[in-house]
């Protein structure tokens, strides 16, 4: 691939030019055309940008023939539509003459990956002339013409918020590329070698600068002088958005530190951008809601006077409108189940609501009161009136005492009123024991969000679907001066009754949250689900009752768990998860025993539900492999063994493969003097092979009784002994034993260190056991996906306290990580004591 030289900036040296002053005046009246408009602006074109020793030479002519004239206008217009550019060297001397000169600024920053060089640019001070300053207002014509330096300066005095671009996109043609010919061919590739970032750190490759207003090129002129009449307003609207919020927003303080911010940034140039009633009322609604987080907040242009819902007298339906209105706004239904649904759209009026009450308890109440439970749909209700909410909840409580559903507290008049429910309602109440369920969407609003926040605070209902839209009760629209620009402002705060803060105005969460189009399958799977809890809590007791291990402990808890079902324990869960949650917190708060579980295992998992799905038996191949991985023998100075493993297995399985563990295991360590077993990281498992493993440790011609297994199921005691057939050689009962253990060590490695203490032939050295149990059963609870985990066996009593959720004390208790430095020493000493 041939390689192109780095585009250079075409020169025109200075010391080419003659010394002539006319000539080097004509040269300046011929490049630059100035003049002044109407209404004291200025206007400046010129179409090429030259090198900056030309501008050095030509300075003081520019100075007198083309600054002076305009350096004192109101604003100023700079036509580069017909600039195809030139070098860019002179961008920050243009760029100076439009800054504070008490202040040094930082125009861009230029990153060269060919010498890998970074250079910024600042004002430059002591330049010629006045400079134009950063207050007037300046507006630069683009066209698609517009190149390389003069778009440079257009994207610049844009990022700089110093000017107002009006025309059309410029033609994003760079200096800054160098060009590569693939060879063979004319095909040349431009890749852009310089970086060009701005002020604010954004990286600019070209692509064009976009105008602020975007017009034909030769209506950029007219448009100019348009927004220039109309930016003299922006100042005053601005101020008037910023004072309309202290007097009316609901929060004092966020309306303070939103004008502040609506100020600072018109001080700062940044609504030199806004080119019409339009853009200024998008520039202020996005400040208002970045400054404030509320999204209800919202600047619009209007013709006309906006109507505002809160001024319209409520027009109370004649009696032949009375059918069809409840008929379009309420839709009823009896789902299976005795479930009712109940669907409106739209918030009435408390007096709409007493006058056509009557009908309302006849025509759609009654058929819902009977129930045994209720869907409300509030998907599609955008809000309406908040004045009929204290009658609506009132009919989901006891009449005795009244309920405090919110409180509001009102900016335009300083007022605060506890809204509470009712006393007296036409009609049966809704038992305050059925459960209520509303759905949500985004779209549910203002009066509609407060009712339902108001039952979710309350526990009253479960809220199902989407986030709400987080609008307000009340909202203000209020004229900006004397422009067809209004703003909407929440005027009203409401404060949680439980809480006492103030509701989020990012709208109700919901307790499970769905898709708006999912409500209602989900809102039935729980009402099926909540039907069957008393029958799952009863079924979970039970089971605990009948099997678990320490009989005493369980005895009660049947009846404890069907107690704390009858408070209310269970009245809020939505899904088997949850409770399976909820049922191991009362399980094991009732027993003490962090052993009873209940497990949530989907229709997808039941193939790894433990205890139920017996364990695959590898291949030997696999075997052998695993059995190099899970165990680990050392032999250290003075012939100490030393062997980890961290799960005990099945008997069936470990006899099945007991010669490939003597060969890569055992025989590495049997004929050690003493040994360390580490059970620090040992998690337990089936108890099966302890048995088995504790008789290499004792002599073949002692029948020794390991431990007393007590099982409730059965209600029965077993002895368990050391057995008189094992595959390799004993370790015996002479040799030093040493077992390692920590918090993690549980379950079956305890029984282990359990039985070696207790028969004094090992020295226990470490932490704490973990106070596991034996392992559990598991038993499927009725027709659910959930699983109850019960430790149904224990070490018998009689001989002594149980390690079972105890664990096992040490004899020397050390840190877990010191554990094995404490053994060699105490092996080291006792074998060099018998030498």
């Amino acid at each position: 691939m041939a390689e192109a030289p780095v585009t250079t900036e075409d020169t025109s040296p200075a010391d080419k030019l003659p010394e002539d002053p006319g000539f080097l005046q004509a040269l300046v009246n011929t490049v630059f055309k100035v003049k002044i408009l109407p209404g004291n602006i200025g206007y400046l074109r010129f179409d090429e940008f030259a090198d900056t020793s030309l501008l050095e030479k030509l300075g003081q002519y520019i100075v007198d023939k083309v600054w002076d004239p305009i350096k004192d206008t109101e604003n100023l217009i700079i036509d580069i539509r017909y600039n195809t550019g030139g070098p860019s060297g002179a961008v920050p001397l243009l760029l100076s003459y439009f800054q504070d000169q008490t202040q040094e600024v930082r125009f861009f920053t230029i990153y060269n990956r060919v010498n890998n060089s970074t250079k910024e640019f600042y004002t430059i001070p002591n330049i010629r002339g006045q400079p134009y300053g950063a207050k007037r207002g300046v507006y630069v014509l683009t066209s698609h013409h517009t190149a390389t330096a003069a778009e440079e300066f257009a994207y610049l005095m844009q990022s700089l918020s110093r000017a107002t671009i009006i025309g059309e996109i410029t033609s994003g043609t760079l200096l800054h590329s160098r060009y590569f010919q693939i060879e063979d061919t004319n095909v040349v590739i431009t890749v852009p070698v310089i970086n060009f970032i701005d002020n604010n750190g954004e990286c600019w490759l070209g692509g064009g600068v976009v105008p602020d207003a975007i017009v034909l090129e030769d209506e950029a002129l007219e448009k100019a002088n348009e927004i220039i009449a109309f930016h003299p307003e922006v100042h005053a609207l601005v101020e008037g958005t910023g004072k309309l919020l202290e007097v009316n927003y609901a929060i004092p303080e966020v309306a303070t530190k939103v004008r502040k911010v609506l100020q600072s940034k018109w001080s700062e140039g940044l609504y030199r951008s806004v080119v019409d009633y339009e853009s200024l009322a998008s520039q202020l609604t996005s400040d208002l809601q970045e400054t404030s987080g509320d999204h209800r907040l919202h600047v619009f242009y209007s013709d006309i006077e906006p109507e505002v819902l809160e001024d319209q007298a409520s027009k109370i339906p004649s009696p032949e409108e009375l059918g069809y209105i409840i008929e379009a706004l309420f839709k009823i239904e009896i789902l299976p189940g005795n479930v009712g649904y109940l669907r409106f759209d739209m918030m009435a009026d408390a007096e709409i609501i007493r006058a056509i009450g009557p009908q309302l308890i006849n025509l759609v109440w009654n058929k819902l009161v009977n129930t045994d439970a209720l869907i409300i749909d509030m998907r599609y209700n955008t809000g309406g009136y908040s004045t009929a909410i204290p009658i609506f909840c009132s009919y989901f409580f006891d009449a005795e005492p009244p309920r405090h559903l919110y409180t509001v507290f009102d900016r335009s008049t300083s007022s605060t009123a506890q809204i509470k429910t009712i006393p007296a309602v036409l009609g049966e109440r809704y038992d305050s024991k059925k459960d209520i369920y509303i759905i949500t969407s985004h779209m549910t609003s203002s009066a509609a969000e407060a009712f339902t926040r108001a039952m979710k605070d309350l526990n009253r209902a479960t809220i199902i679907g989407e986030p709400t839209i987080g609008g307000s009760l009340s909202i203000g629209t209020y004229k900006i001066g004397d422009s067809h620009l209004y703003t909407s402002i929440p005027n009203q705060v409401v404060l949680s009754a439980v809480t006492g803060k103030v509701w989020s105005v990012s709208g109700v969460e919901p307790h499970v949250a769905v898709q708006a189009n999912e409500g209602m399958i989900v809102a039935n799977s729980i009402i099926n689900l909540r039907s069957k809890i008393p029958s799952i809590v009863q079924t979970a007791g039970k089971l605990v009752t009948d099997n678990y291990a320490f009989s005493e402990i369980g005895a009660g808890i049947a009846a404890e768990m069907m107690a704390l079902g009858e408070k209310g324990n269970y009245d809020m869960i939505n899904s088997e998860l949850e409770l399976a949650e909820k049922l191991t917190a009362d399980l094991q708060a009732l027993s003490g025993d962090k052993h009873l579980k209940t497990v949530y295992i989907p229709e997808n998992s039941k193939d790894h539900i433990p205890g139920v799905v017996p364990m695959q038996i590898p291949s030997p191949e696999v075997f052998e492999d695993l059995i190099k991985f899970s165990f680990h023998t050392d032999v250290f100075e003075d012939n100490i063994g030393y062997l980890r493993f961290d799960m005990f297995g099945e008997f069936e399985l470990i006899t099945q493969v007991s010669e490939l563990l003597v060969e890569h295991v055992w025989k590495k360590i049997v004929n050690t003097d003493a040994l360390i077993v580490d059970l620090r990281f040992n998690i337990g498992g089936p108890t099966s092979s302890i048995a088995a493993f504790c008789s290499y440790f004792f002599d073949e011609d002692q029948k020794v009784l390991l431990d007393k297994i007590y099982n409730r199921p059965s209600e029965s005691t077993s002895d368990l002994w050391t057995i008189s057939q094992l595959t390799g050689e004993r370790y015996g009962s002479k040799k030093d034993l040493v077992i390692l253990t920590s918090t993690t060590t549980a379950g079956a490695a305890e029984e282990f260190v359990f039985i070696m203490k207790k028969l004094g032939r090992a020295l226990i050295v470490g932490e704490v056991t973990s106070g596991g149990c034996h392992p559990p059963q598991t038993y499927h609870v009725d027709d659910t996906n959930l699983y109850l985990t019960v430790p149904t066996s224990r070490s018998d009593s009689s001989q002594g306290a149980s390690w079972e959720g105890a664990g096992v004390v040490p004899h020397i208790e050390v840190a877990a990580d010191e554990a094995p430095d404490k053994a060699k020493e105490i092996l080291n000493n006792h074998l060099h004591a018998r030498n």
